[in-house]
């Protein structure tokens, strides 16, 4: 009985060495496929979160467009939880797609510091209008959003019931009687809108409303308005991030305005010859002119990112009379493309090159042309008079995404009243172009831009 009972004692002490020995053996294995994996993906792969690995086999087939959606349904979640911790291989059919573990999201301190802050006025060459239907000025950059349309359609449902009637009768005020209402164009989740009266709460409603809705934005403070002001507010805000950040732009852009020498500024896109395979079908060429003699684009319109809610568009194109004509054109040319040819929209093919300037600014706009002018159809309010009327702006457009926030005010008093206390193939767009954001579908942008010059693109600064 003893010499059986030492024997079992030895067979599982063997057994459990055999089971440290085993444990070991496998800690070593992961090691080295771990590190083994960190040296095979840590190549130089300049943009995409991933390297597809064809079949070894002496012809190399492209990629069907099943499996090409299959793996970018992968990389598309992998970039949204920030990228794999560590480089790992996994297959897809006849594919291997290694994760390089770096998702290539910009940081924080890469986002561009806005080139301008502060009143419109103060830059020489740009103007922000309050209606697409403006004119366009020649040699200008040329603004609008559609939050201050939506602060006057306000206005009007609670003072005016209609078109507000200001005296004089100002173009400006014309325009914007006349102007599509902005709010049914702009998603709700992007826009928030109130109108009332100061004694009425319609402060603390706006407070209220912006927290349960944009919990991050400061709400206003409407200080100093007389008891019997009528305030309308709207706060538009639209984001859209890349899911695959573009590549920075290693070289200077220059810019040339309509107008006087070009400007050496920073950009994003895609270089000629990059291997990044899914940023290059992220892009959708919606449509392309091109130049007889060198077969570059002569005009094209560029949406930044196909998959996106939100959609931003790029667009070489002759300027028209405003910006509502200006974009006009171009929709229709993109229409038109589509009907001709009903597949996907094209992305940029494996020698094509995109860039787009780095744009960053934030300003404010007092639309003087209406401050001080009576409202003949306000009978709530005798002798009513706008006293404030106000927007605010900031945009940027960099590799990651881009995003627009606007704020407008419109404050009515009575003349006898207290007024308030004032608020203090080669895509490359080196030159003129519009750019606008709009909902997926929507028949109206709720942002557009002309630029015409780099007063508003971010400067090049050599990169360290």
């Amino acid at each position: 009985m003893a010499l059986a009972a030492r024997n079992e004692r030895a067979f599982r002490m063997k057994d459990r060495d055999a089971r440290l020995i085993r444990i070991v053996i496998y800690i070593i294995i992961a090691v080295g496929g771990f590190f083994g994996m960190v040296r095979y993906s840590m190549r130089d792969i300049p943009n995409d979160p991933a390297t597809i690995h064809p079949p070894t086999t002496e012809e190399q087939p492209e990629m069907s467009p099943e499996e090409k959606a299959e793996v970018s349904k992968a990389v598309a979640v992998y970039q949204q939880k920030g990228g794999p911790l560590f480089p790992l291989e996994e297959d897809y059919g006849k594919w291997t797609i290694t994760f390089s573990g770096d998702s290539n999201t910009p940081e924080e301190s890469e986002r561009p510091k806005p080139v301008f802050e502060g009143n419109v006025s103060d830059l020489k060459s740009t103007v922000v209008v309050a209606t697409l239907e403006a004119p366009l000025p020649k040699g200008s950059n040329t603004v609008w959003c559609s939050s201050f349309v939506a602060c006057w359609k306000s206005l009007a449902d609670e003072l005016t019931q209609g078109p507000p009637k200001l005296v004089g009768a100002p173009a400006m005020a014309t325009r914007l009687n006349a102007a599509t209402d902005a709010r049914k164009e702009i998603p709700p989740e992007n826009l928030y809108t109130a109108a009332g009266w100061v004694n009425k709460g319609i402060g603390a409603e706006i407070r209220k409303g912006l927290k349960e809705k944009f919990p991050q934005k400061t709400p206003p403070r409407f200080d100093g308005l007389s008891p019997d002001s009528v305030v309308a507010y709207a706060y538009l805000e639209a984001k859209i991030k890349f899911a695959i950040p573009y590549e920075k732009a290693k070289t200077p852009l220059v810019f040339t305005p309509s107008q006087g020498k070009g400007s050496d500024v920073d950009s994003f896109g895609i270089a000629h010859g990059s291997d990044s395979l899914f940023l290059r079908d992220q892009p959708a060429v919606l449509y392309m002119e091109p130049d007889e003699k060198s077969l570059q684009p002569k005009e094209c319109a560029i949406d930044l990112d196909r998959g996106s809610e939100l959609q931003v568009v790029v667009a070489l194109t002759p300027p028209g009379t405003t910006l509502a004509e200006t974009v006009a054109t171009v929709e229709k040319k993109i229409a038109l493309a589509a009907s001709k040819d009903k597949t996907k929209r094209p992305g940029l093919k494996d020698a094509d090159a995109l860039r787009v300037p780095v744009t960053a600014w934030r300003v404010m706009r007092r639309f003087t042309e209406l401050e001080g002018r009576g409202i003949e159809n306000a009978p709530a309010m005798p002798e009513a008079e706008i006293q404030l009327a106000q927007q605010d702006i900031f945009f940027r457009l960099d590799r990651s995404g881009a995003e627009v926030y606007s704020e407008s005010f419109t404050v009515v008093a009575s003349a006898n009243g207290h007024g308030p206390t004032p608020r203090p193939v080669y895509y490359i767009f080196d030159k003129p172009f519009l750019v606008y954001m709009k909902a997926r579908g929507a028949k109206q942008p709720f942002f557009v831009m002309w630029v015409d010059n780099p007063e508003l693109l971010n400067k090049w600064t050599a990169k360290k």
